[in-house]
């Protein structure tokens, strides 16, 4: 069965989707918008990749996104690229010597995922690691609930956690886990110490 065309729904996420380079194949807007700041900067950063925006009936694009929630915009984009866990971890280490990971075990509501993401997103954090098994991929749900900062992360899927943690500490990393996270954050902070939190489970 050919794999499902990839697409991006929703203003915020499709702006920032254009702002971390992603690729743009096709560009729709539903018809009768009203302008404002997000789609004028779409139209701007459309027409820089000559970039033409289709006309759409709403309806098209409900069935389009299978959602309501597009508000009017959804975008064609390139294969999502996951990382593999070691280049992850050495890419977060080259941005700060401090990096945070976030790892994720039984997270199985992609909103959930989309929620950690934007406070990922907004407090450094270097990458997200999940389980190929236990965790939904970085879907358009995902992106859109959040608000495009999933485009602007590192995500690595692998097989096994308890192998991963044992990668990451081979790296340097401190391993904080459960209800430790707080506490541990604080010393890790103060040493400037590489870490990856492993909060308790969510569903």
């Amino acid at each position: 069965m050919p794999r499902p065309p990839d697409i991006i729904y929703g203003r915020n996420p499709v702006l920032e989707a254009f702002r971390a380079g992603r690729p743009v194949k096709r560009l729709l807007f539903a018809e009768g918008l009203r302008e404002e700041p997000r789609l004028k900067e779409l139209r701007q950063l459309a027409a820089g990749r000559r970039i033409t925006i289709e006309p759409a009936d709403r309806r098209r694009l409900d069935d389009i996104a299978h959602s309501e929630a597009h508000q009017g915009v959804v975008a064609y984009v390139g294969p999502r690229k996951y990382w593999e866990l070691e280049p992850m971890a050495r890419a977060a280490l080259a941005d700060r010597s401090d990096a945070i990971l976030l790892m994720l075990d039984s997270l199985q509501d992609p909103q959930n995922l989309g929620t950690i993401s934007r406070s990922a997103e907004a407090t450094g954090v270097g990458g997200i690691v999940t389980s190929h098994n236990r965790s939904p991929e970085v879907t358009p749900s995902v992106v859109k609930a959040s608000a495009g900062a999933a485009e602007h992360l590192r995500y690595a899927r692998v097989a096994n956690l308890a192998q991963a943690t044992d990668t990451l500490k081979d790296l340097g990393f401190w391993i904080v886990g459960g209800p430790k996270v707080r506490a541990c954050t604080t010393c890790c902070e103060r040493n400037r110490t590489p870490w990856c939190a492993f909060p308790c489970s969510a569903r």
